[in-house]
């Protein structure tokens, strides 16, 4: 019997070799940088102390890569030695690993955050049910458990966040921009010789109590007088004040940057009482007496 060898001239031998070995190198290519054959949409979270490593092998337990080797010669290649941002990541279904690799090593998140406004003057407990509204895997317990101890110094601000964000990335966000907001008052809380703590908690009754910047910062001298005098502050917001002399032990809320810098910065006035009245209008008053008849005439 005659082996194809034998029945093929050596030149038509040569184009099946090479055709043999075109097809292999295809198929070695498809398995290696081709989408896994049951891939489907999926998404990603990359945290910040994420390694490449972690995310090439999330990525293929999750159907997305075939190759984890390739994947990652192909971010560093690709990025450049840069970092892969944190965040989001969704793919589609059938990617090949170099446009996967591409999206993570230049930031293409194909999908967009959720812009979440956290308004002055809120609790960690209202905030943790914003963040629940808006964020499906959110979890309150968790946030408000680890947020215990920190209410005054979680930075009320519009932010946009990933839906699968994780407890401790909002957090840490919260309070970098409250640092980054507070470092710019460094010399200013310098000359004031206030404590710290203090500031916090007198902004946070400051923005409860204010109506804004046209009456904080006077607000914020009537409050100072009258820890300095050894009053009760005697403020609705708390009602501890009303019993016991002086600040509250922490603060009763988040305040903005506004109440920080009258708490900061307050200004000198003779008075020692004011009010709002029903238009948000302040009216103060130097003496008792002149309050009372301030209460009768724009609260009554």
């Amino acid at each position: 019997m005659e082996t194809t060898e034998s029945v093929l001239p050596k030149h038509n031998r040569s184009k099946v070799y090479i055709a043999i070995s075109f097809a292999f190198v295809f198929l070695a290519m498809y398995l290696l940088l081709g989408a896994p054959l049951s891939s489907n949409p999926t998404t990603i979270h990359v945290v910040k102390k994420a390694t490449l490593k972690n995310i090439s092998s999330d990525l293929k337990n999750k159907n997305v890569i075939r190759s984890q080797g390739i994947f990652e010669i192909a971010v560093k290649v690709l990025g450049s030695g840069k970092s892969i941002q944190t965040g989001d990541y969704f793919f589609d279904k059938n990617l090949s690993v170099l446009r996967v690799a591409y999206m993570l090593a230049t930031g293409d998140h194909n999908t967009n955050p959720i812009r979440i406004t956290l308004r002055e003057g809120l609790t960690n407990t209202q905030m943790a049910d914003i963040f629940a509204s808006n964020l499906p895997n959110f979890n309150k317990e968790e946030f408000n458990r680890k947020t215990e101890g920190k209410q005054g110094k979680l930075f009320p601000d519009t932010y946009f966040i990933f839906p699968l964000s994780t407890t401790d990335e909002i957090i840490e966000m919260l309070e970098n921009n409250f640092n980054k907001s507070f470092k710019k008052f460094e010399i200013d809380i310098s000359k004031s010789k206030k404590d710290y703590n203090d500031i916090i908690v007198m902004a946070s009754i400051i923005e409860k109590e204010s109506n804004g910047e046209k009456d904080a910062q006077i607000i914020s001298g009537i409050l100072w007088k009258r820890i300095s005098l050894k009053m009760p502050l005697q403020v609705d917001v708390s009602p501890i004040t009303y019993k016991v002399a002086g600040l509250p032990s922490e603060p009763i809320c988040n305040p903005g940057q506004t109440a920080i810098h009258a708490s900061i910065k307050p200004v000198d006035s003779p008075y020692l009482y004011y009010l709002h009245d029903k238009s948000g209008m302040i009216h103060l008053a130097s003496t008792f007496t002149e309050h009372k008849r301030n209460i009768a005439l724009y609260l009554k």
